[in-house]
C-alpha cells in the first residue's frame, strides 16, 4: 500500500512538474512573438518615415530643381514597343484576333 501511494505520489509531481515547464514554455514563446511584433511594427513606422522623406526629395518640383542646380542636360524617357529589358529579355506585342462565333 505504501509503494502504491509513493508511486501515485511521484507520478503526480512529475506531471506537475511537467505541466509547469509547458506552461513556462508557453509564456516564453509569447514573451519572443511579442517582441517580434514590436520590432516588425518599429521597422514598418522606420519604413514609412522613409517613404515620406524619399516622397519629399521625388516631388518633380524639387526634382526639377536638382536638376537645374546639378545642370545636368537630360532628356525625356520613352518606351517603345518591343524596347529590350535588361531583366526579361525583348517584349513580344502579340496582337490577337477577334473569334468568330
Amino acid at each position: 500500500m505504501f509503494a502504491k501511494l509513493m508511486v501515485l505520489i511521484i507520478a503526480g509531481t512529475a506531471t506537475a512538474a511537467a505541466l509547469l515547464w509547458l506552461r513556462q514554455q508557453r509564456v516564453e514563446l509569447a514573451h519572443e512573438i511579442t517582441t517580434a511584433h514590436q520590432q516588425i511594427d518599429a521597422t514598418r513606422q522606420a519604413t514609412w518615415d522613409l517613404q515620406v522623406k524619399v516622397a519629399a526629395f521625388v516631388e518633380p518640383n524639387s526634382l526639377n530643381q536638382a536638376l537645374a542646380r546639378a545642370e545636368l542636360d537630360l532628356e525625356p524617357l520613352t518606351i517603345t514597343p518591343g524596347a529590350e529589358d535588361l531583366n526579361r529579355g525583348p517584349t513580344r506585342v502579340v496582337e490577337r484576333t477577334p473569334r468568330r462565333r
